[in-house]
């Protein structure tokens, strides 16, 4: 018999750790970003499982596609079928293979990995994967029968999809982060038959919108959905009205978007619920993003780039005498420069939190970063990625709109990847998040930026530059000549890439207009025996923590300040320019201070900012 798990959000007991920072939604505000504000919660009811009767998520399962010949030889025949199992696998593009993943036939032992080649077959009984199939390699006259495979990626986001094996609270389990099919999104998850209420005051002239989807499951041999429905009805003063009601498919999605202008300035109660066609196994449906906001005809923009591995002193506002950023260096002459900005480490993860927190890395746990405290009033928010430190699901990994991932991206695609995400929120405020790890080993750049700068590679190096290898040819080098040389080879194969990030930089720049917020910065630098070290993460000298900060907005005046300032100053100057929020008042170092105070002279701010506690 079907059992509701039904939760009254008032009631202390479904407190949960999601709703440790809480800010106010009032009248004043013109966005409501719902699967933000669990506060506005007053009644959520989820089933305890979307499971086929007495059938429990296994840890080894059989696969159940056609299988198709996808080459051969002599020696060997490949076969393939569609992956039988639905991630977002950050990082393993390349064909390689997920932690813990193994594959077996019948009850045998299991089969050996074996990247998959282009242009040659691997040997027989082993396996790999493309990008979208599962490729098994056997002998001739033998055929793929009753594959077992083992993923724990795959079974853990399964059991994730069911309230009575996610481990989640309840609002935990509905406002969270789920794979789509080549992103993540953070939106309201209500497998069918759930519902979930919130209270809220909308604003003027404002729209309820999401996009609606129904999932297919992670284990994708177990079985599908046969179709569910969502359901929107809002409750005013006058009485109960239907919003909307669309059917879902799944793997299919629905936008939706709905006037609310008749209760602009109400008190409403807003319920969001689904229903199933019959059958509830697998009726998976997940709203990316519902939000309630006054759409804008110019609506805000704001972009914040972190360029991995650029040093400060290789950008010509910072004094560089090569050109490798005329892009930087025209929208630093319209911006506020920092030549005294640190990060707090020599590595990417640590750095990447302060800027993105507003927080010392060691205090960022059960807080919010900037893309959830601004999705709190209604803004979007894009995160592109191109580094695997920033992907991680309970930090840089949740919480956006949008947050799609590969990395070693080059800056050029993640340029692209920005435009198309922008291009869905034509009349949204927008959180554009650019991360770019071109001036990061193994500097590979496109074709166009090769030999701009070097001319020829010294004995013991070759394209791919790694530190084990650049260590060697400088302890095999003859003489200071040849060190040198390796020395300039290394900085104009890094200055090659600081051209790439710096053309991509101007694209992204035409993308959000003049009228946008701008921060430009790195999470560290890099060392070119500066002080007998080379690459980074490994000692705290100038070169490595000492970063670029270039924040560009209308109302800031141009100028260069020489003050002290750190990357957890990021979030805070931002807040701060777009008139939202504050973090909690900064205490024993652990929060960063606004930096519009000492950019706009105001009394007493350069005072505050450096008796701060660090």
């Amino acid at each position: 018999m079907f059992r509701w798990c039904t939760i009254a959000v008032i009631l202390a007991a479904c407190s949960s750790a999601i709703e440790e920072t809480v800010l106010p939604i009032g009248p004043t505000q013109k966005g409501i970003g719902l699967s933000h504000s669990p506060e506005l919660i007053v009644d959520l009811a989820l089933p305890p499982h979307n499971r086929p009767p007495n059938q429990a998520t296994q840890e080894r399962w059989q696969i159940n596609g056609a299988w198709k010949t996808l080459r051969k030889n002599d020696n060997v025949v490949e076969y393939t079928t569609p992956k039988p199992y639905r991630l977002v696998s950050y990082g393993v593009e390349k064909g390689d293979q997920l932690d813990g993943m193994t594959l077996a036939l019948n009850d045998g032992p299991t089969l050996k990995f074996a990247k998959q080649r282009k242009r040659k077959i691997g040997a027989a009984n082993t396996w790999g994967l493309s990008e979208k199939r599962l490729v098994i390699r056997l002998a001739p006259g033998s055929e793929p029968t009753t594959p077992w495979l083992t993923l724990p990626a795959a079974t853990l986001a399964e059991r994730s999809l069911n309230f009575d094996t996610a481990d989640l609270e309840p609002k935990q389990f509905a406002l969270r982060t789920l794979d789509l099919s080549e992103v993540r999104a953070h939106g309201i998850y209500l497998p069918a038959p759930a519902s979930i209420v919130f209270e809220v005051e909308v604003p003027q002239g404002a729209v309820f919108q999401t996009k609606a989807h129904l999932l297919k499951p992670a284990i994708s041999a177990e079985g599908h959905s046969d179709g569910a429905i969502i359901t929107a009805t809002i409750t005013g003063q006058s009485g109960e009205t239907e919003l909307i009601r669309a059917q879902l498919s799944p793997g299919n999605q629905a936008p939706i978007r709905v006037d609310l202008t008749p209760w602009g300035g109400q008190s409403v109660r807003l319920k969001l619920s689904t229903e199933t066609l019959g059958n509830r196994v697998f009726d998976y449906v997940f709203l990316v993003d519902p939000v309630i906001y006054t759409p804008s005809k110019q609506p805000q923009r704001t972009l914040l780039v972190l360029m991995d591995t650029l040093r400060q002193d290789h950008i010509g506002a910072y004094g560089y005498a090569r050109p490798t950023t005329p892009n930087i260096d025209a929208f630093a002459q319209t911006s506020v420069i920092f030549d005294q900005a640190r990060a707090p480490s020599p590595w990417t993860l640590p750095s990447s939190l302060a800027a993105l927190y507003g927080r010392t890395p060691e205090h960022v746990s059960g807080q919010e970063h900037l893309g959830e405290l601004l999705g709190r009033t209604g803004w979007a928010s894009c995160a592109v990625i191109s580094n695997n430190w920033l992907i991680a699901p309970d930090t840089l990994g949740s919480g956006w709109t949008r947050h799609w991932a590969k990395p070693q991206s080059p800056a050029a695609k993640q340029a692209k990847q920005a435009a198309q995400c922008l291009a869905g929120f034509a009349d949204r405020d927008t959180l554009l998040f650019v991360h770019m790890i071109d001036p990061h080993t193994p500097y590979i750049e496109a074709k166009r930026f090769r030999h701009h700068f070097e001319k020829q590679t010294p004995v013991g190096l070759r394209k791919n530059i790694g530190q084990k290898r650049v260590m060697r040819a400088m302890k095999k080098a003859k003489n200071e000549k040849e060190r040198t040389a390796i020395r300039q080879y290394l900085i104009d194969r890094y200055d090659q890439n600081v051209l790439a990030v710096d053309e991509a930089f101007g694209v992204l720049l035409d993308l959000v207009g003049p009228r946008a917020k701008v921060v430009l910065t790195a999470d560290h630098g890099e060392e070119f025996f500066d002080h007998g070290g080379y690459e980074h993460g490994h000692t705290l000298f100038e070169e490595l923590i000492r970063v670029p900060l270039i924040i560009g907005s209308p109302g800031l005046p141009p100028q260069r300040i020489r003050a002290s300032v750190a990357l957890m100053d990021i979030v805070p100057t931002l807040l701060d320019l777009l008139d939202q929020p504050v973090l909690s008042p900064p205490t024993h170092g652990h929060t960063g201070f606004s930096l519009v105070p000492i950019s706009t002279a105001v009394t007493g701010a350069m005072e505050r900012l450096t008796q701060r506690p660090l």
